[in-house]
């Protein structure tokens, strides 16, 4: 009786340590891999801040051109091909008109008055929009817009 209280005994306290010592290790576990996910996604978010960073800088630097801001598409429409094959992260660049009229490089045209980025951009704020569904294309994208500053620079419209 003594031998079979000492093995119930035992294994008793063999099985409650086994199982305190998996749930403490499956928590460590699990801690450790949440911290690994979320330094892994804060490194992608730095690298698509970036990357957008890069994209609105390329823009701001394409709408200060004089070229285009003379606001002409017959002189624009080329300096913007050009632009499209040099940086390869554009499928299309467009110019749009005060009045929301706007003029790509695929030909199309449009009125985007009531787009939040044209009224952005009127704002004079360069920005990035979320993604959304391209009218003209029916591709996912998104749009970065910058303000085009009228010549002379002295004029701020």
């Amino acid at each position: 009786m003594l031998t079979l209280l000492i093995l119930g005994s035992t294994a008793l306290t063999i099985s409650t340590t086994a199982c305190i010592s998996y749930f403490v290790v499956r928590g460590l576990i699990l801690d450790n891999l949440k911290q690994i996910a979320l330094l892994k996604l804060e490194k992608g978010t730095d690298e698509i801040d970036r990357w957008l960073s890069s994209r609105k800088a390329e823009i701001e630097t394409i709408a200060y051109s004089p070229t285009v801001r003379t606001l002409n598409w017959k002189l624009v429409e080329p300096r913007l091909q050009s632009e499209i094959y040099r940086l390869k992260d554009y499928f299309i660049l467009a110019l749009i008109q005060p009045d929301g009229s706007l003029t790509n490089t695929l030909g199309n045209r449009a009125n985007v008055k009531d787009h939040q980025h044209f009224k952005k951009a009127m704002a004079g704020q360069i920005n990035v929009s979320d993604p959304l569904i391209s009218r003209s294309t029916q591709v996912s994208t998104s749009v970065v817009s910058a303000p085009v500053w009228a010549l002379p620079q002295a004029s701020n419209q």
